[in-house]
């Protein structure tokens, strides 16, 4: 077969599969699959471009396809039809042919020439963090005296900056550069020759696809990639931490590709990655507010609740070793440049000038400029994320404010534990707590409701970019009326005062921009942080027995029981508690986007139609809860069926991805990638209908599992999912006993017939 874009080979001949499109930022070149009910020969460029764009449902595809109106090939590619189409907006394509098909396939391959050439990426020497001298760099760092180098501070601001002066001298001597490589693997000696071999024979055979030696070439390189990756996953499942592992499979199961073309709030579209970086920006930018000093209802009167303020925290030196020694050895620079990986190799050196550095911070009541810069990453909120508004912003900020947020948060934590200001409600970043346990509650009251007959009205409210939009002045009022104050008050009004973030798309920025509201999403205060400027909501909602709220961080629903006799007073209390909702976000200026919001009806009665300001709000009879479907009848179908699709889905990816065989690593990689879709709050939606016990057993009979684990790992496996659920029939292996559907213990009983002899089947029943 000819190449198929092995690093370093490039292939003359392209070739589309299903329908799928790949796009160029100045020109299209599209091969459109499956169009054999299309008269070619009949339509226009554009016409056939509708059809594509009615089968390839993409934003980023509509974009490239308005501009191509050329038809550059129309021959038949599968006997007398026209399966396979090129099509260019441009001149660049040139020399369209039609080759022999691909071993089996009964496509043609079509080959065309491209005038246009492609931009290679330019390597830039970068720190090779991963093979710095550390231990040489500790010696180092340990014999600077740092009392020297602090002494005649004038700011917090200055002592940073000393102590990064510091440390960039030191990773200088002792952190070599490397030049950054392609991405991909170094293949060895014997593969390189095999692919330069295949090469020539493709380039100077005049049919090299019936060639023997050349299909005999082809079959080599298959079997010696294919040895050399089962090699290659083998040596790294052989470590003691299967991390390396898990990342290489991850790699090669998820979409790593860069941002796809992105649509701002005016429609205009960014094909580069500065382009994307300036519209990421320019957006989050405008979702920050500028917010007066007006304190809220709640805030004044519960300073009388503290008579003892929470003022100061000091730094324990042995606390900090112990948070170094706890950050990822990540090699992503923040906005100094100094990488977690710095931080956490050479905790035995750094903590004590940290910690005078955060206790200097604390006693000035001012954080360094430094710390208030963050990097943006752009993570998509939804699958297929196209728009600007898709994405939430994500900070990188300094190894060093991480430390110091965690224990400030800790002492926090403690203080508002003591005085309970944080509701019950509450299940977001709670410990103890979990979407598992907010979930629970739910579905306990719900189900207790319809057992005594009863209907239950559930309003999810949405709270638009809640993270984004929290007001600096007020949440610094709501610290004070929790007992926050002295210089812990006067820390955090530097902490949240002249943030600034830049956003980074690949290697491109955008230009900085101010933070005026929020707080940093990825930092370790933030959680806290909301959940005090949300705390007095749950007794502003709760004004009625018959009215219940549950929170996940900033995901809210209002919910309430009735009956025939009390329908009209508890539709209309929970009526009165969402008008509360709308009139304290509006107080703390948290929008609530009323186009998210919906309503779920649970029972027999038909819904009535709840408005807020004179918008019906939206009734679902399925909802995405937390990420469980909740229908009206609580019968968790849906959430079977999704939870199986999934489960395939990632079995399937597993599989195709990998060539080791040993069960042990199998069965660790199958509770990494594919149990958690099955686990995920598999407490709350345990399947009680008999289809969708049978559509979870299935999954594990009919996956390709069974013929690739032995025995007793394939038993592991059965254990560690049916675990969590409750099922009659009890089964046993070795140590551990669970209990397992009587389908799935007649096809153990098949596996061992089959592989074993009776009495080994007969020492596991």
């Amino acid at each position: 077969m000819p190449p198929k874009g092995d690093r370093g080979v490039k292939s003359k001949a392209s070739k589309t599969a299903l329908p799928s499109v790949e796009a160029s930022t100045t020109s299209a070149t599209i091969m459109e699959g499956n169009s054999a009910d299309i008269d070619h020969d009949k339509m226009s460029a554009s016409e056939l471009i509708k059809i594509v764009l009615e089968r390839n449902k993409d934003p980023s595809l509509e974009l490239l396809l308005l501009s191509i109106s050329k038809k550059i090939s129309t021959e038949p590619t599968r006997g007398t039809t026209v399966l396979d189409l090129v099509l260019s907006n441009s001149h660049i394509i040139s020399d369209v042919s039609l080759l022999p098909p691909l071993f089996n396939s009964d496509h043609n391959v079509v080959e065309f020439k491209v005038s246009e050439e492609i931009a290679s990426p330019i390597a830039f020497p970068m720190p090779d963090y991963m093979r710095a001298d550390y231990v040489s760099l500790n010696q180092y760092l340990s014999g600077i005296d740092w009392l020297h180098v602090f002494n005649h501070y004038t700011s917090a601001t200055d002592v940073y900056r000393r102590f990064c002066a510091q440390l960039y001298a030191a990773l200088s001597k002792f952190v070599p550069f490397k030049t950054q490589r392609l991405p991909g693997l170094t293949y060895p000696p014997h593969l390189q020759s095999l692919f330069a071999q295949r090469q020539r024979l493709f380039d100077s055979l005049s049919d090299p696809l019936t060639d023997p030696l050349y299909r005999k070439v082809c079959s080599d390189v298959d079997h010696h990639l294919k040895k050399f990756l089962a090699n290659y996953e083998r040596r790294l499942a052989s470590k003691r931490n299967l991390k390396s592992l898990f990342g290489f499979i991850r790699q090669k199961t998820r979409s790593h590709a860069s941002l796809p073309v992105l649509t701002d709030m005016s429609g205009l579209h960014h094909c580069s990655d500065e382009g994307k970086a300036s519209a990421l920006g320019k957006y989050f930018s405008q979702v920050y507010t500028v917010s007066s000093r007006n304190v809220g209802r709640t805030a004044a009167h519960e300073c009388s609740r503290f008579e003892h303020g929470c003022s100061d925290v000091y730094f324990d030196p042995s606390s900090v070793l112990n948070l170094l020694r706890k950050l990822k050895p990540s090699t992503t620079e923040p906005f100094d440049g100094i990488p977690p990986i710095v931080y956490n190799k050479c905790a035995s050196s750094l903590f004590l000038p940290l910690a005078h550095i955060f206790n200097i911070s604390l006693l000035l009541g001012e954080v360094p400029d430094a710390w208030k810069h963050a990097i943006v990453t752009a993570i998509p909120k939804i699958p297929n994320a196209s728009l600007v508004s898709d994405f939430r912003p994500i900070s990188i900020t300094p190894p060093p404010i991480k430390v110091m947020e965690r224990i400030i948060r800790d002492k926090l934590s403690t203080w508002l534990d003591r005085f309970h200001v944080v509701p019950s409600e509450q299940h977001g970043f709670v410990s103890g707590r979990s979407t598992t346990t907010n979930l629970i509650d739910c579905i306990h009251d719900w189900s207790l409701a319809l057992n005594e007959g009863k209907c239950v009205d559930v309003i999810y409210m949405d709270l638009s970019k809640a993270f984004d939009k929290v007001s600096h002045p007020k949440l610094l009022n709501k610290l004070e009326s929790f007992g926050i104050r002295g210089r812990l008050l006067s820390w955090f009004e530097s902490y949240l005062d002249s943030r600034h973030m830049v956003v980074k798309v690949g290697r491109s920025f955008s230009k900085s921009y101010p933070c005026t509201s929020g707080v940093p999403q990825g930092g370790a205060l933030s959680p806290l942080l909301f959940l005090v400027y949300t705390a007095d909501l749950a007794s502003f909602l709760n004004t009625s027995i018959n009215i219940r709220v549950r929170f996940y961080a900033d995901d809210i629903k209002l919910y309430g029981a009735y009956s025939k006799d009390n329908q009209t007073v508890v539709q209309s209390t929970l009526r009165n508690s969402v008008e509360r909702m709308m009139e304290w976000a509006s107080s703390w200026d948290l929008p609530v986007n009323l186009s998210k919001c919906v309503v779920l009806h649970i029972g027999e009665p038909a819904p009535i139609v709840y408005e807020v300001n004179g918008v019906a709000l939206k009734t679902c009879d399925v909802v995405s809860d937390l990420g469980v479907l909740i229908d009206s009848r609580l019968s968790f179908s849906g959430q079977v069926d999704s939870v199986v699709k999934k489960a395939y889905g990632a079995l399937f990816k597993l599989f195709r991805n990998t060539h080791i065989s040993d069960p042990k690593v199998m069965v660790r990689l199958y509770k990494a990638f594919v149990l958690p879709h099955l686990n995920y709050c598999s407490e709350v939606w345990n399947p009680t209908l008999k289809k969708d016990r049978r559509k979870l057993e299935k999954f594990l009979i009919l996956s390709n599992v069974v013929s690739l684990l032995t025995v007793t790992a394939w038993l592991d496996l059965v254990a560690s999912f049916f675990s969590s659920h409750a099922y009659s029939v009890a089964f046993s292996s070795g140590t551990s006993s669970i209990t397992i559907p009587s389908v799935v213990q007649d096809m153990l009983l098949t596996l061992l017939i089959d592989d074993l002899n009776l009495v080994h089947v007969e020492s596991f029943l």
